[in-house]
């Protein structure tokens, strides 16, 4: 499934846990129909926060989340994120038929500036 900005994944596991709170910071299960790009976005903040200060990611959480993907809370910006995945959408879309080294500055594809980025 592509990953889009603006779009969640929801799980609709049923009695996957409690969706509330009190269970998300005890780290348990999110319940059905959790925002899961809501709670990974979280995830991602508090991993920013120093630890040791109030609202940083606990260190064994990390190296849990690293386990399961190494790249789960990436250090480029969020709109390079968007533009790439709005770029691969237009890829794959085009059967892989998009010159990238000719494409024209103003190109703008599902409203990102692909020239642009594909230019810096």
């Amino acid at each position: 499934m592509p990953s889009h900005a603006g779009r969640f994944l929801r799980s609709g596991v049923p009695g996957a846990g409690s969706g509330t709170p009190s269970a998300r910071a005890s780290g348990q299960p999110l319940g059905a129909g959790a925002a899961i790009g809501t709670r990974l976005s979280e995830l991602r903040a508090a991993a920013q926060v120093l630890a040791g200060e109030s609202g940083a990611l606990a260190p064994e959480r990390r190296r849990a989340l690293e386990k399961i993907d190494p790249w789960w809370c990436p250090v480029w910006p969020i709109t390079w994120q968007r533009a790439y995945a709005v770029a691969r959408s237009w890829w794959l879309e085009a059967d892989g038929r998009v010159d990238w080294a000719r494409l024209p500055l103003d190109t703008v594809f599902e409203g990102e500036q692909l020239g642009r980025w594909v230019q810096a």
